[in-house]
C-alpha cells in the first residue's frame, strides 16, 4: 500500500523520480539514471510496530534527517536553531481529495527538497582527462565529506569535498601543503583537486593504536614541515591513517598556518592548551598564537 501511494511520485509533471520496493519492509526513491548507490535519493524503511511510542533511536534517526534537509543557508551560525517535537503517526489514506491526509503532507515535503539540500553527489568527478568514480563514504568531517574513490577505474584513492564555500580556504591551505611535503614518506600524495575537492592516496585505515615508530616518525615529520615554517594546527587522533604497509601518515592540513601566523580554533578539546580552554570558559574569542 505504501509503495502504491508514493508511485504517484513518478506521476507528477516533470518527475524524474522512480519507487521501487527494494525488499520486503522498504522503499527506496532514486533518479531515472538508475539505481546506483550514490543516486538514491531517499530510503524509508517500514517497521513493525512493537509499541504506541518511537524509541530514542527512532527519534535519534529522524532528528539527525531533519537537520540535514532544514539546515539555514544563512552564514551567521547563530541564527542556524533546531526545534523538536514528538509527531504522532499519520495515515496516508486519502479521506477527502480537497484535504490531503498529515503523512502524505509530511512524505511530500521531504520530497519536494532539491537534490542539493539532501545532501546530493554527482557520482562520479571529471579532471580533464581523468575521471574518479566514487564508491563509498568514508567518514564526514569539519570542512568535508570524505570517501573512497576509483581513479580511472583502477586505483582506489581518498575523495575529500568541500561541505560548502566557507571551508575553500581549508581547501586551499591543505593544497598547498601537500605539494610542499609531498615528497615526505609520511604525508598522503595529491593527486588531483580543484576549487572544492582533493584527491589523494593511499586509502589507508584508521589508526587505532600508536605503536613506538609510529610516534618517532611522527615527530620527524613535524620537525621537517615545521623547519618549513608549516604548522598543523589540528593534530590528533582522528588525522593518522595507517597505508598497506602499516605506515603512519598525517591527515588533514586544512587549519595548518605558517609559523609567524595566528590560527583559528581547530583542535579536540582533549589536546588543547590551557589558555584555550580558558578562553572557552569565559566566552572570549580563540586565537592560537605561534608557541601553540
Amino acid at each position: 500500500y505504501f509503495v502504491n501511494e508514493c508511485k504517484s511520485l513518478e506521476r507528477l509533471k516533470d518527475s524524474k523520480l522512480m519507487i521501487e520496493d527494494v525488499h520486503f519492509y522498504s522503499i527506496t526513491v532514486y533518479t531515472k539514471a538508475g539505481l546506483y548507490a550514490l543516486q538514491v535519493i531517499a530510503v524509508g524503511e517500514i517497521k513493525k510496530r512493537s509499541s504506541n511510542q518511537f524509541s530514542n533511536a527512532d527519534i535519534g534517526q529522524a532528528v539527525s534527517f531533519g537537520e540535514k534537509v532544514t539546515r539555514s543557508n544563512s552564514n551567521n551560525r547563530e541564527s542556524t536553531r533546531f526545534s523538536y517535537e514528538y509527531v504522532l503517526p499519520a495515515n496516508l489514506k486519502y479521506e477527502s481529495n480537497d484535504h490531503p491526509p498529515d503523512g502524505w503532507r509530511y512524505l511530500a515535503t521531504i520530497m519536494e527538497c532539491n537534490q542539493e539540500e539532501l545532501g546530493w553527489v554527482d557520482p562520479s568527478l571529471n579532471f580533464n582527462s581523468d575521471t574518479v568514480k566514487l564508491v563509498r563514504s568514508i567518514n564526514t568531517g569539519r570542512t568535508s565529506i570524505v570517501y573512497e574513490g576509483k581513479l580511472n577505474d583502477l586505483d582506489s584513492v581518498i575523495v575529500k569535498l568541500a561541505k560548502n564555500e566557507e571551508y575553500l580556504s581549508c581547501f586551499e591551505n591543505e593544497k598547498r601543503v601537500l605539494e610542499k611535503l609531498g615528497n615526505l614518506p609520511h604525508i598522503p600524495k595529491l593527486l588531483l583537486h580543484d576549487e572544492n575537492s582533493l584527491i589523494t592516496i593511499p586509502l589507508g585505515t584508521k589508526v587505532r593504536n600508536l605503536r613506538r615508530n609510529d610516534i618517532k616518525n611522527v615527530i620527524e615529520t613535524l620537525k621537517t614541515a615545521h623547519s618549513q615554517n608549516i604548522i598543523h594546527m589540528d593534530l590528533q587522533g582522528y588525522n593518522f591513517i595507517r597505508d598497506d604497509d602499516e605506515k603512519i601518515l598525517i591527515i588533514d592540513w586544512g587549519y595548518s598556518v605558517s609559523g609567524n601566523e595566528n590560527g583559528r580554533f581547530a583542535g579536540a578539546l582533549e589536546c588543547m592548551p590551557d589558555d584555550v580552554l580558558k578562553s572557552l570558559i569565559i566566552g572570549e574569542q580563540i586565537t592560537y598564537s605561534p608557541r601553540y
